[in-house]
């Protein structure tokens, strides 16, 4: 088989000014941080994009997207990303191969000097914010203060909107009052949301209540689903890619729902190559570094390929690919599904949420299709009966 990275998620910054109680990276016992440098250097941001021109040639692929995540990867300042991006230039001025440019941020650095340089450089942000202000500061505090940082997100994001339409990214918290919470992001003015599940598998202790967490969920679909209002929120994920997924549109499913290969890698700020998500490979497995290795490489590592294949029916447990509605969970998260005992061969932590969430969706779409429209799409309401196997 022959696999075909499109994009990486680069840990440009191993550092935040923020501690995120929930963070996966520096609070969830994983002390693989505290070995790894504050930034990429030059030289091994060279050897990266070096191996993605590499593989891109051999691939025949003419875009590929670079995620800036961290950490925070404001914090390394602008003259260290337009060195980045001249890099850039001069690697592939004679390729014919599109370089695309994310980044995921918490906000509060944001400037008009950063918004005007991001949108300049064609670099989409995401905002990280969790909705209201007591819910926000829950959890997403001042690493050295421990104060809130809720306000200073919101004006950083209303800096930017200034330039360019705006998107945030929730982690779910189920403490949060459902309608505030969406009436807070259509405050806001995002143009769409994303809700993150918590990071959590059956190796965690049983902390998260799933009756709760669906609830959630079902309720918050439910206040989007009927909103008839012209700022409505155009994405609201996951609930936007489960209806896309629902209706069989083409493209639709990403690393945690539907049937599509998972063709994005992790790199660490020392050249380290990963899996994407909070489960990295254990010490038994092989060490790759893009100063040493192609991307093609770490597919000789069964973690790797397992991960690019993660809703496809060698990588699901049985259970997951008896289930009616496989084509849309897809068996969830790849590091949802870990356990000490089987690894990663189980439904997700979350396989009973997602049950209902996906048939309390599908059955308010049949809900409102017309009838032709039914027929053409052979889209029926589900019921409990459906899951037994």
């Amino acid at each position: 088989m022959k696999y075909e990275v499109e994009s990486i998620v680069l840990k440009i910054a191993n550092t935040c000014n923020l501690n995120c109680s929930y963070c996966y990276v520096f609070n969830k016992g994983d002390n693989h941080y505290v070995d790894l440098p504050i930034k990429m250097s030059e030289d091994i941001y060279t050897h990266l994009l070096n191996r993605i021109k590499e593989h891109c040639l051999s691939s025949g692929r003419k875009k590929f997207a670079i995620v800036f995540h961290g950490g925070e990867p404001l914090i390394l300042g602008i003259p260290y990303y337009e060195k980045f991006l001249n890099k850039v230039n001069d690697i592939f001025k004679d390729a014919d191969i599109e370089i695309g440019y994310l980044m995921q941020s918490n906000g509060t650095l944001l400037t008009e000097e950063w918004a005007k340089f991001l949108v300049d450089n064609n670099i989409y942000i995401g905002f990280s914010i969790d909705g209201y202000e007591e819910i926000h500061n829950q959890y997403r505090i001042y690493r050295t203060t421990k104060k809130g940082s809720f306000n200073d997100v919101v004006k950083g994001i209303n800096i930017y909107k200034k330039y360019s339409p705006a998107n945030g990214l929730s982690v779910a918290n189920t403490d949060a009052d459902p309608l505030k919470y969406y009436e807070t992001m259509k405050e806001i003015g995002f143009n769409g949301v994303g809700i993150l599940f918590l990071d959590h598998n059956y190796a965690d202790p049983p902390e998260i209540d799933m009756q709760k967490t669906l609830s959630w969920f079902i309720q918050l679909f439910d206040i989007w689903f009927k909103d008839k209002s012209e700022n409505k929120l155009k994405f609201f994920n996951p609930f936007s890619t489960i209806m896309s997924l629902i209706l069989g549109l083409d493209l639709a499913g990403n690393d945690a729902y539907g049937e599509t290969l998972n063709n994005a890698l992790l790199v660490l700020n020392n050249g380290e190559i990963q899996v994407t998500g909070c489960q990295k490979p254990g010490k038994e497995i092989k060490t790759y570094y893009v100063q040493h290795n192609n991307l093609d490489e770490v597919y000789t590592e069964k973690i790797f390929r397992d991960y690019y294949n993660v809703h496809q029916d060698d990588v699901l447990c049985k259970q997951c690919q008896l289930c009616v509605i496989k084509s849309i969970c897809g068996g969830g998260r790849y590091s949802h599904r870990y356990s000490k005992e089987n690894q990663f061969d189980n439904p997700t932590v979350y396989c009973e949420v997602m049950k209902k969430l996906v048939m309390h969706i599908q059955n308010a779409i049949v809900a409102v299709l017309p009838k032709h429209v039914k027929d053409k799409t052979q889209i029926e309401a589900l019921c409990d009966e459906d899951f037994l196997s």
